[in-house]
């Protein structure tokens, strides 16, 4: 700092150097006073750049959104898949259930036939 004044100040510099006051002023690398003092260049191409800077980061802002909603869509997909697991499990224990409840009743059925089938074969030898 000199006074109250940053040593990269553009002002400053121009104010040192009368000759160059209302021009604009454009150099290359360490011919750029621009550059050698802030280390931004002082060509038309900077302001290109901060466009681009710019556009840049809203293409990288809408791709995170992006990459977000992917994320969401395939978490959202997974509890999807779980819960059809889920859903196909219980139905197979439910078949289950039902086979179980089926051969009960046939083995139910084959006793109570078997029962009436002696009591008829003892009523018909009376």
């Amino acid at each position: 700092m000199y006074g109250n004044m940053d040593c990269d100040d553009m002002e400053v510099w121009e104010s040192l150097h009368p000759e160059c006051q209302g021009r604009q002023l454009f150099g290359v690398g360490s011919s750029d006073p621009h550059f050698v003092l802030t280390g931004t260049t002082s060509s038309i191409a900077s302001v290109s750049d901060t466009r681009q800077s710019h556009e840049l980061q809203k293409v990288q802002a809408e791709l995170e959104k992006e990459r977000e909603a992917r994320q969401n869509i395939e978490a959202r997909f997974e509890q999807f898949e779980q819960e059809r697991e889920q859903e196909r499990v219980e139905c197979e224990r439910e078949r289950e259930q039902e086979r179980v409840e089926r051969e009960r009743e046939r083995t139910k059925h084959a006793r109570w036939q078997k029962y009436m089938e002696a009591k008829f074969n003892k009523f018909g030898k009376k």
